[in-house]
């Protein structure tokens, strides 16, 4: 069996392929064992090194035997000191050897039972290929958890936004925390001017009343740094930590990250985790998605605590005071983000401009009390017709407009028929308010690669005046400067054919 090794580019090709297409590394370094245990008939395991002690994250077929005394810290020095000078020779074991499949950052070990002098040749292609498809399983993975992210910080907005309690918004940034980075414990602190210190409002992982009544003074501890700081702090491993005074407790793991909560340069109070499921360190990132998730729950504490003048600030920054939709500024902002983003990723922005027709002739002939029923059941519909994800945004006056991340030309297209079609069938039907039958005009534009988010506008700018010199309540989209005019609506053909 160990010739199907050398002799068969099959099975490497078939192996290569499994790790390709696995959801996360632990799965792909799963079908790494469990192929090469079977192939070469003996026990194998993939370790992974967390904090000062190596982990088994997989095994192959027939595993049975104890390995714990091989994971000594002269193999994790080996390990490290390999894997920073890209060195891929065995690692002799005597009944085992070790070859190094991680770096320098994430050190990582493929152990199967046999001579190094023999495996060595069968298994150096391993060496080689793995350690970059496990960073781009790894990077595919991140991708993936960043795009759920964006999905649960809306979702944590719309829950925050709705609590009336400091406490109940407390416990679902926690517990939203808790999920985006895989913690075990999370804990909420924020400050209490009265008290001149911070109180613990929510945790996760353990129960709150082991610190209910303690107050932290700012410079104390970690979080009183952090909060004093004003800068977030992650710590890889907290038994090297220098300048703070940390008071040793029974954590899992010797790695944690804190970030203050900050709304309009004030610091509220701070966020912190430690202890991943899979006992992995933090890293930065860590800290950056705390930060998004302070950030958003922010808001809601904003609210929660009642301070009025706060709030109605906050809201008069991005929310457009008659519709509910984000205003002009927060679009501006977001589309920038967002063709950034893109330009990063290779992905595609598309903006849609929305305008109502003949908007002028319903405030005269019905009242301006019509006008804004039917802009707020605008604004209704152009929520319900695209992604959660999508940004909708009273552009101005009469107009709206929508940025549509990773949207396509024919994702556009369907979108601004399903906007046009769904208010010309519903926003008529205003309860107590008499009101014409009433239309949209839109027009689209798809990023293209140089273009900067003001072109973007422009052109969308443009199909909408197309659009509306069409005859009205049509859509068009333009898909890129080379190619003006994309899609037409089945009405505008129709109206075009009377013609």
């Amino acid at each position: 069996m160990r010739s199907l090794l050398v002799s068969s580019p099959g099975f490497w090709r078939g192996l290569v392929d499994t790790v390709a297409l696995a959801p996360d590394v632990r799965t792909a370094c799963a079908a790494v064992a469990h192929e090469i245990s079977r192939a070469l008939e003996t026990p194998t395991w993939i370790i992974e090194k967390s904090g000062d002690r190596f982990e088994i994250i997989s095994t192959g077929e027939g595993v049975s035997a104890d390995i714990g005394t091989l994971l000594t810290p002269a193999l994790a020095t080996d390990f490290e000191r390999r894997a920073g000078e890209r060195e891929f020779g065995p690692i002799d074991l005597g009944r085992w050897t070790a070859i190094s499949i991680g770096s320098a950052e994430r050190p990582m070990a493929l152990i199967v039972a046999g001579d190094a002098d023999v495996l060595e040749s069968l298994l150096g292609p391993v060496a080689l290929w793995l350690p970059a498809a496990l960073d781009a399983v790894r990077e595919r993975s991140m991708r993936a958890r960043g795009e759920a992210f964006a999905v649960d910080a809306y979702r944590l907005a719309r829950r925050a936004g709705r609590l009336d309690a400091v406490d109940a918004v407390c416990r679902q940034i926690a517990e939203q925390s808790a999920r985006s980075l895989s913690a075990e414990r999370v804990a909420i602190a924020l400050y209490e001017p009265d008290e001149h210190g911070l109180a613990v409002k929510a945790t996760h992982g353990y129960q709150l009343s082991a610190v209910d009544g303690a107050r932290i003074e700012p410079g104390e501890w970690v979080m009183g740094h952090v909060f004093a700081s004003r800068r977030a702090v992650v710590v890889r491993d907290v038994r090297r930590l220098r300048g703070l005074s940390v008071v040793a407790r029974r954590y899992r793991t010797f790695s944690f990250a804190a970030v203050p909560i900050v709304v309009q340069q004030k610091v509220m109070g701070v966020l912190s985790a430690t202890d991943k499921a899979d006992g992995a360190a933090f890293a930065r990132r860590d800290a950056s998605v705390l930060r998004a998730i302070g950030c958003v729950g922010a808001l809601g504490l904003v609210a929660a605590r009642g301070d009025a003048e706060s709030k109605r600030l906050t809201r008069a920054a991005t929310i457009d005071s008659l519709t509910g939709l984000f205003n002009r500024q927060l679009f501006d902002l977001r589309l920038h983000q967002e063709v950034e983003r893109a330009r990063r990723t290779s992905s595609a922005v598309t903006v849609l401009l929305i305008d109502v027709d003949d908007f002028k002739s319903i405030n005269d002939n019905y009242g301006h009390p019509a006008g804004d029923a039917v802009l707020v059941s605008a604004a209704s519909i152009l929520r319900s017709a695209v992604r959660v994800f999508d940004v909708c945004a009273r552009y101005g006056g009469d107009e709206f407009a929508i940025v549509m991340p990773n949207s396509d030309r024919s994702n556009a297209a369907a979108a601004a028929e399903r906007i046009r079609e769904n208010i010309a069938a519903s926003c008529s039907r205003l309860a107590g308010v008499a009101a014409p039958l009433v239309t949209v005009s839109v027009g689209g534009a798809v990023m293209d690669a140089s273009e900067a988010p003001e072109e973007i506008v422009a052109r969308a700018d443009q199909t909408l005046y197309q659009a509306k010199a069409a005859g009205k309540n049509c859509s068009r989209i333009a898909s890129s400067r080379r190619s003006p005019l994309s899609s037409v609506s089945r009405s505008d053909k129709r109206s075009d054919k009377r013609t």
